[in-house]
């Protein structure tokens, strides 16, 4: 097999695996993931970017999914990430909402938020 072959073979399977935790975070696609993040945003009252909601909704989901992290856990790690404009509550918030929407994730965690 070919160089060029293997490394399509490799960035296929990359490609596939991505699109399986996205399919575990937002079950419903990206409208789904537009429609949390909006209501994230409305919960704030628009104190933080669209973006860094996003961006900190997917950390939490993909440390839930392939970590099983704790609550705590998480929470620090989004705390202490360098781009991080979250408080400590607010990291919480996301956390608990993440939950409460993955139907998955509330099977893994439990409703008890």
């Amino acid at each position: 097999m070919t160089k060029e072959r293997e490394q399509d073979l490799k960035e296929n399977v990359m490609q596939r695996l991505l699109k399986e935790i996205d399919r575990q975070m937002f079950p419903g696609g990206a409208e789904e993931e537009l429609r949390q993040v909006t209501e994230l945003f409305d919960m704030f009252h628009a104190r933080y970017p669209l973006g860094a909601i996003n961006e900190t909704l997917r950390y939490s989901l993909s440390q839930m999914l392939l970590n099983g992290s704790d609550k705590q856990t998480i929470v620090d790690s989004i705390i202490n990430r360098p781009d991080n404009r979250f408080s400590t509550e607010d990291a919480g918030v996301i956390y608990d909402y993440a939950i409460a929407c993955n139907k998955r994730l509330g099977q893994l965690y439990g409703n008890n938020i």
